[in-house]
């Protein structure tokens, strides 16, 4: 299910959710979501992927030729992307695209400081329904 890299980041999530560091769980598996999405991406061929990117964000400088060009892209667009119907066969679903993006926005609650929130665990253990058991069970390249 998870390759030897992913296992690596999923050991370490483990761990934080382990110590109850919630906050840090939740960062470094929607990591390990996202290294899998690249990978899909990456499976399905860079050149559609980059040519649907520059149609729906035309004011980007985006060139897509290895996984580490995902480094400066916003999430967010690349799962608008990712779920286009501009791409056969889709790289995700609409679902998973929903699901996701609904996620990103808790990961970028735990990863930007706030005064006024701090994720409990039932969010985490959502979290992990959502995103690990989902899309991580499911999508594999």
């Amino acid at each position: 299910m998870l390759d030897s890299f992913e296992r690596r980041y999923f050991t370490e999530a483990k761990g934080c959710a382990e110590h109850g560091f919630c906050r840090s769980f939740i960062v470094v598996a929607w990591s390990i979501a996202m290294y899998r999405l690249y990978c899909l991406i990456q499976k399905s061929g860079f050149v559609s992927f980059e040519q649907t990117y520059l149609t729906m964000f035309p004011k980007s400088n985006f060139s897509l030729t290895s996984l580490e060009d995902f480094f400066d892209v916003s999430d967010h667009n690349v799962l608008q992307v990712a779920a286009s119907k501009s791409i056969i066969p889709h790289i995700i679903d609409k679902h998973q695209r929903e699901t996701l993006l609904r996620n990103l926005r808790l990961r970028n609650m735990c990863a930007h400081v706030s005064k006024n929130y701090a994720p409990t665990e039932p969010t985490l253990i959502g979290f992990v329904d959502e995103v690990v058991d989902s899309f991580l069970s499911v999508a594999h390249p």
